[in-house]
């Protein structure tokens, strides 16, 4: 029903039919069309790099005499597609959000110029995020190759900050479970699949990490990553359950080590999957192009999930709080519409949560985007022609952003015990 309604209301503004004509929507409901938004776009510049859509752009300008010339201005033949077609898309997001976010700051309701803007105007937004896609497309390749190199940064402020969220939101998961298993059995087994599920995925791309990307002899550099990971998952995952660490930390468990531990064995993954193909024949892929396939379907799964997590809790502290219109929760997630006898009182109710950061978020999802599409590869001329090169710069990036990460998750469970007048909260959302 949820989808089913924020899909109404993209194809609404897709056809240029006012949604909030219809009925007004709820912050819930503007944050799931926002969503849906950016995965379509996501989707598009995914697609773009994929061989079905250069085969059929390509027949398509054979067919026309080339009327439809996909060379964006470059000697390259068409340039306009492939990874350079995902950057421009990207940056049209990007642009989208940034213009959004600049007309959005110091809002103090849903009825001001600014949340007006935010909340409304659907049908012109979809026109003008078009607009700047298509008008990427008439960027030269030399002006768009740079903008790798912001995506560069901004993917790695996406990954740190929501590793932060992630581990917030295992914590308030694992309490939140524990809390409702002691009514329901249901809850105990949810927790106990979820944490064995997560568990077995480790154990398996760890597997496959030291069949794909090592040999008996040789490949020092690989085997030293896949093993120092394996034993940081094992330290934190004893660390959690000391005696010590559970008197100071009650919320702490398995499932937190379990959950953030496979987002770190997939960055190791990632990294191995986009060292240069010449260093050595420590890839026992058929096609060493292929060992990136699977980096990059997980990636994008986890983007995808993070959105809906990003949408889902955006101003969850506010909920707690006295509904400025209503006597009930009024941003549940699923409430896409806005009663019609609350809808004057939410014009005028204060935002529930920074409109410019949630913009910010979706810019910085945008850079992730591209880097997860191209596998964290860089750009590479030659003869004036843009391609996709891989280099050792993405694998230590993606490599020390999971030592961070498990910096950051020990540092969390021993905190408590370190600090033991400080008080550490379980939620963390932007």
């Amino acid at each position: 029903m949820v989808l089913c309604c924020a899909l109404e209301c993209a194809a609404c503004a897709a056809c240029s039919c006012c949604c909030a004509g219809i009925r007004m929507l709820s912050s819930a409901g503007v944050r799931l069309v926002y969503a849906v938004l950016f995965l379509l776009s996501i989707s598009v510049a995914w697609f773009m790099q994929s061989d079905v859509m250069r085969t059929a752009l390509e027949k398509a300008a054979n067919s026309t005499d080339a009327v439809f010339d996909f060379n964006c201005g470059g000697p390259g033949q068409a340039s306009c597609l492939g990874a350079m077609a995902t950057l421009r898309v990207i940056l049209g997001v990007v642009f989208f959000h940034s213009l959004l976010l600049l007309c959005t700051i110091g809002s103090q309701s849903r009825n001001d110029v600014q949340g007006s803007i935010h909340s409304s105007w659907w049908p012109v937004k979809f026109l003008v995020l078009v607009a700047l896609v298509v008008a990427c497309f008439f960027i030269p390749d030399g002006s768009i190759a740079p903008f790798y190199y912001a995506c560069y940064a901004g993917a790695i402020v996406f990954v740190i900050g929501h590793t932060i969220v992630l581990l917030g939101g295992s914590y308030t998961w694992a309490e939140t479970w524990r809390q409702r298993a002691d009514n329901s059995r249901a809850y105990t087994c949810g927790l106990l699949f979820f944490t064995v599920a997560f568990l077995v995925a480790i154990i398996i791309l760890t597997v496959f990490m030291f069949l794909r990307f090592t040999e008996a002899s040789g490949c020092d550099l690989q085997k030293f990553v896949i093993a120092f990971n394996l034993i940081l998952f094992v330290l934190a995952l004893v660390a959690s359950v000391l005696p010590k660490v559970q008197e100071y930390n009650e919320s702490s468990g398995v499932l937190q080590v379990a959950l953030l531990g496979f987002f770190q064995t997939y960055l190791v993954w990632s990294a191995l999957s986009s060292r240069p193909i010449g260093d050595g024949d420590c890839n026992n892929f058929s096609n060493p192009a292929l060992a990136q396939n699977v980096p990059i379907y997980t990636g994008m799964a986890l983007l995808f999930m993070i959105i809906v997590w990003h949408v889902t809790n955006a101003g969850r502290r506010n909920r707690q709080k006295e509904s400025a219109y209503s006597g009930e929760d009024r941003t549940k997630w699923n409430q896409v519409y806005v009663e019609e006898q609350d809808e004057e009182a939410a014009k005028t109710a204060s935002p529930e949560y920074s409109y410019p950061i949630f913009h910010l978020t979706f810019i910085l999802a945008a850079t992730y985007a591209a880097m997860v599409i191209t596998n964290w590869n860089n750009f590479k001329q030659t003869n004036d022609v843009y391609m996709l090169d891989q280099t050792n710069m993405a694998f230590w990036a993606q490599l020390l952003l999971s030592w961070c990460a498990w910096g950051l998750l020990v540092w969390s469970l021993v905190a408590p015990c370190c600090c033991p007048n400080r008080e550490f909260g379980g939620s963390s959302t932007l």
